[in-house]
Parts: C-alpha cells; sequence; structure tokens
C-alpha cells in the first residue's frame, strides 16, 4: 500500500498504485504499475480507475529533502 511502498518514492511521476472501480461497485488495489502500462492496458479501459503517484514539486532539487531544519517550502 501507499504507506509502505518504496517503489512510488524512487521512481516518482513513474510507477503508479491503481485502484479500479467496477460498475459493481468493487474496488480492486494494484500496486507498483508503470503509470504509461496503466493508461495504454486493460486497466486504463476500466470505466473508473484512479492512479497514485508520488511526485516532487517545482524547484525540488533547491532543498535537500532529509533536512528538517528547512520546513515545508511551497510552490511560488
Amino acid at each position: 500500500m501507499v504507506n509502505r511502498t518504496s517503489a512510488l518514492w524512487q521512481q516518482f511521476a513513474v510507477i503508479c498504485d491503481l485502484i479500479i472501480i467496477r460498475s459493481e461497485g468493487e474496488a480492486r488495489y494494484y500496486e507498483e504499475l508503470p503509470v504509461d502500462y496503466v493508461h495504454g492496458s486493460d486497466f486504463g479501459a476500466a470505466e473508473g480507475y484512479f492512479t497514485i503517484t508520488l511526485e516532487y514539486g517545482p524547484d525540488h532539487d533547491r532543498f535537500d529533502p532529509f533536512d528538517v531544519s528547512v520546513g515545508p517550502h511551497l510552490a511560488e
């Protein structure tokens, strides 16, 4: 799941988790799939689906993400 994945964090904007909502209301959860694959496959043809990715904001390379003294920075 999202709270324990390393793939989404290491391959941001490339790997996603996927939730497919079926017409009966049932939801299926798939972990660590390539985003491009999802959109171009039968998954992408589903009636309803959500992709979950982790993304860095603009200028993310200006700050050390492990420096806790920096604090949060919002895009200007």
